[in-house]
């Protein structure tokens, strides 16, 4: 097969090959996503937030080696995550990340009038009066995420912030708007040269405290954003199988709050589990030991499954992979064997059968990339608690959908079924470069980590106007709502993050967008179900802890309250069981980051339908402070509690 230098037109036998392997595979998959008319639609009213900060940028400035691909390059960065920043007990703040200003600023999405508040711009990291600035080059570095977890056991929610060419930030909140930054890792952390496309709060290592994943895509000192560099940029080394991208890395909590102290752990992968080009990231206990699994998202190769060894306190990860073979479950719907293009990942018992499943977006455009959504159904697990997974995408209409990143799972009308959202979309541009890129797709593996061997995609479109995805459950299988519920417009959504944001009881999201202003959707739900929503907590810093008092039992309060006030924190990764009087059970955990560009509120949400029994009762697992598992049940009504546990 002819490599294609930049600038050179396309042989076009990659066209011909498209719809041979579509005629040769027709045998093997189930029809597309049933048609949304017979799904009822949502009432979603969309909001811009954040416009642009002149000057605006649509592209990044890069190394000059890949400044043929700089669209290709520069279709990642923007990031939502949402919180309750300011104490008023709704999670109703967002860490907005915009590319056009390479900025992270702070935004009430509630209609307050409440100025935003920057903590990077182009003039750097922002600080505090008298406070020592933080190196930061923005020629060279550019924010590309934001993650929001209480980091120093004060009570109030603090901002991680993730960047191209340097280390993360952390944000300390000290109330009343005030955001204090660190680096992560010290003095040494603004010399680093990586690329992080996501990051994941979670206790890995059992020993109760909260540790972050780093999920990195360019190799480590790829200079990618330095204008001045003579350093040829690698690209991925094939386009199904590439292990020669960004080490992703664990950074160990250290006990002894307050304050930010982590460990940099280099090594808690191997080179063959750690190199793949990640985007995307989730972590959660599938398994029952009160350990969090860990799912890594790879663009361009396999994804990678770590099942939870650890032991008092020491990290251990443990790569699986593999399941069913046959024709109708074929490699790529194989945890840790796919050679697809792995963008965002949830983790959810979507099925409500009491297993945990794995959804994980990847691209399916016709004539263009035709690969599959995934969606791996747990059914249990071996003897060694390895999880075990059947392929779903197909069977529910959930396998074709778009050009998808960000994904995230909820019950969106509180009718006891999970709705699964997709960020869409990748490139708008005036000249479809679909053609160029199934000729790269077609090239030798050993060629293609070299820039000049990718065409010239200058003005390129490649799935620019991918359509919205909501999909909801119908008799069939799923339908994708999103253009009768009024997201009818092209996305280029990176992040989605949901939430409560009104208090309302119907969960809402903020959405963003590349090279676009993020957006507001409030979900208008006047046919709704009932709810429980439980908002978990465990002790912060100066609270009891085990040994020093009796523990007694989780108090629940009516509704949601600030965690600052009654001296409690976000307990990531409790999980929290609902029994309803019929005998369902529902399982859900509070979320640390999970996803690509998005990260939603760390409040549980669980639809019961229209016609729910009165109190449920909710069983609760959680690590206390020392790592020890705790376990307790609680009876609540409907509607919005907070479970502060002992």
């Amino acid at each position: 097969m002819p490599i294609v230098p930049r600038g050179r037109p396309v042989f076009q036998t990659a066209l011909l090959a498209v719809p041979l392997v579509a005629v040769a595979l027709g045998f093997m998959v189930a029809p597309a996503s049933p048609n949304s008319a017979s799904a009822e639609p949502l009432a979603l009213r969309v909001t811009p937030i954040a416009p642009a900060v002149d000057p605006a940028q649509s592209l990044r400035k890069l190394n000059p080696s890949v400044d043929h691909v700089a669209t290709w390059i520069s279709s990642v960065g923007a990031g939502a995550a949402i919180a309750d920043l300011d104490g008023d007990a709704l999670a109703n703040d967002a860490c907005l990340v915009d590319p056009r200003s390479d900025s992270v600023s702070l935004h009430k999405v509630a209609a307050t009038g409440q100025p935003a508040v920057t903590l990077v711009s182009r003039d750097g990291i922002v600080t505090g009066p008298g406070a020592p600035a933080l190196p930061y080059e923005a020629d060279k570095q550019a924010p590309t995420g934001c993650r929001l977890a209480d980091m120093d056991g004060n009570g109030w929610t603090d901002a991680l912030v993730y960047f191209w060419g340097r280390g993360p930030v952390a944000f300390l909140n000290r109330g009343g708007r005030t955001f204090e930054p660190h680096d992560v890792l010290g003095r040494e952390g603004a010399g680093l040269d990586w690329y992080t496309n996501t990051a994941v709060f979670s206790d890995l290592n059992g020993d109760g405290v909260l540790d972050i994943f780093i999920g990195n895509y360019f190799a480590d000192g790829s200079e990618l954003l330095d204008q001045g560099s003579s350093r040829t940029v690698a690209m991925n080394d094939s386009l199904s199988r590439a292990f020669n991208g960004g080490r992703n890395y664990v950074l160990l909590g250290r006990p002894g709050f307050p304050g930010v102290s982590f460990e940099l752990v280099a090594d808690a992968f191997s080179d063959d589990h750690s190199l793949g080009w990640t985007l995307a990231a989730a972590a959660a206990d599938v398994n029952g030991d009160s350990l969090p699994e860990l799912y890594v998202a790879n663009d361009f190769g396999p994804d990678r499954f770590f099942v939870n060894r650890s032991v008092d306190g020491r990290l251990a990860l443990q790569n699986v992979d593999g399941g069913g073979k046959g024709i109708s479950n074929p490699r790529s719907t194989m945890i840790g064997r796919d050679s697809f293009k792995g963008m965002g990942v949830s983790i959810a018992d979507v099925d409500r059968d009491g297993d945990y499943d794995i959804y994980v977006s990847n691209i399916t455009q016709e004539f263009g990339l035709f690969e599959s959504q995934l969606l791996f159904l747990g059914e249990g697990q071996t003897d060694d608690g390895v999880p075990t997974f059947r392929p779903g995408a197909e069977t529910l209409g959930l396998a074709r959908t778009a050009f998808s990143w960000d994904n995230k799972v909820g019950d969106l009308n509180n009718d006891g079924r999970a709705e699964l959202l997709q960020a869409t979309g990748f490139v708008r541009g005036a000249v479809n470069r679909w053609p160029e890129i199934q000729e790269l797709a077609l090239s030798n593996d050993a060629l293609i980590a070299d820039p000049d061997v990718w065409p010239d995609l200058t003005g390129a479109d490649i799935s620019g106007e991918a359509p919205r995805v909501v999909m909801t459950q119908t008799e069939d299988g799923y339908a994708n709502i999103a253009e009768a519920s009024g997201l009818d417009d092209g996305g280029l959504m990176r992040g989605i993050a949901l939430a409560d944001i009104d208090g309302d009881g119907d969960l809402d999201w903020v959405e963003a967008n590349q090279w676009a202003d993020s957006r507001l959707v409030v979900n208008g739900c006047d046919k709704c179900g009932a709810f429980v929503g439980l908002r978990i907590l465990r002790a912060a810093n100066g609270a009891p802890r085990p040994g020093q008092g009796d523990q007694g039992a989780p108090r629940v309060i009516q509704g949601l309250r600030p965690p600052h006030e009654l001296g409690g924190t976000a307990a990531i990764g409790a999980s929290a069981t609902v029994k309803t009087a019929d005998g369902t059970a529902l399982r859900s955990y509070v979320d640390g980051g999970n996803g690509h560009g998005g990260q939603s509120s760390t409040d549980v949400h669980f639809g019961l339908g229209t016609d729910p029994a009165a109190p449920s009762t909710v069983t609760l697992t959680w690590r206390d402070t020392a790592g020890k598992v705790q376990t307790a049940e609680v009876e609540v009504g409907l509607g919005w509690h907070t479970v502060v546990l002992p």
